[in-house]
């Protein structure tokens, strides 16, 4: 159910404990099988990741997703989300946000997230 989803995206934020020096989780719960969970992370490096999604584990997908992720100086590097505003994109309406571009992409995971923020900062 999705407290059990929620535990496990908790999990995969702890394996990156090295590169993180503190992050905060919000959690509300609609019913045993939807719920919105958000959060921020602030890395070593004093870049931040910003998160939301709603997650409905009934259906297996999440309705709702946002990982946005900004430099020191609050400047974007990357976000990924599923908002409908890009239906050119092969991958609509997944699609990932750079300084410069936007790409096709998949529904990430958080700890796909954070392993491209540690390669990327060779955290």
């Amino acid at each position: 159910m999705v407290k059990k989803y929620f535990s496990n995206l908790e999990d995969k934020i702890s394996l990156f404990q090295n590169i993180i020096n503190e992050y905060s989780i919000t959690k509300k719960y609609y019913n045993n099988y939807k719920a919105y969970i958000s959060g921020s992370i602030i890395f070593k490096n004093n870049s931040k990741l910003f998160f939301t999604e709603v997650k409905d584990t009934e259906f297996y997908r999440k309705d709702k997703y946002s990982y946005h992720y900004m430099n020191s100086e609050n400047e974007l590097i990357f976000r990924y989300d599923n908002a409908y505003h890009h239906p050119e994109i092969k991958t609509f309406p997944h699609h990932k946000h750079t300084k410069n571009a936007i790409e096709e992409s998949s529904e990430p995971e958080i700890d796909n997230i954070l392993f491209e923020i540690k390669t990327q900062n060779q955290l």
